[in-house]
């Protein structure tokens, strides 16, 4: 898991921008009725401005409110990016030549 803290989110998204055209759909969202919980499923077309190079990546954002209703932590569950899987290509092919 990855844990960023918010002051740091928006050099994160700043970035990312530098780097990638996305255009990002809403699939659904939704509310919990007895629980302080919110969920947003997305997809987002990504194109790598170095390259040109087009993937797609899906997820689910999950918003936690406190009893005061004001947003008290955010989860996200995604596909990895290009470069977030070349990485762990990278890594298991370290790995493979350990063993």
């Amino acid at each position: 898991a990855c844990v960023v803290p918010y002051d740091h989110v928006k050099d994160i998204i700043r970035q990312t921008k530098e780097r990638y055209n996305i255009k990002c759909k809403l699939i659904d969202n939704a509310v919990s009725l007895d629980k302080n919980v919110g969920f947003t499923h997305w997809h987002s077309r990504i194109i790598n401005k170095s390259n040109d190079k087009v993937f797609e990546i899906e997820g689910v954002e999950v918003d936690l409110f406190g009893k005061d209703g004001k947003l008290r932590d955010i989860w996200m569950f995604r596909d990895p990016m290009d470069v977030e899987v070349q990485m762990l290509q990278q890594g298991a092919q370290v790995k493979a030549v350990a063993v």
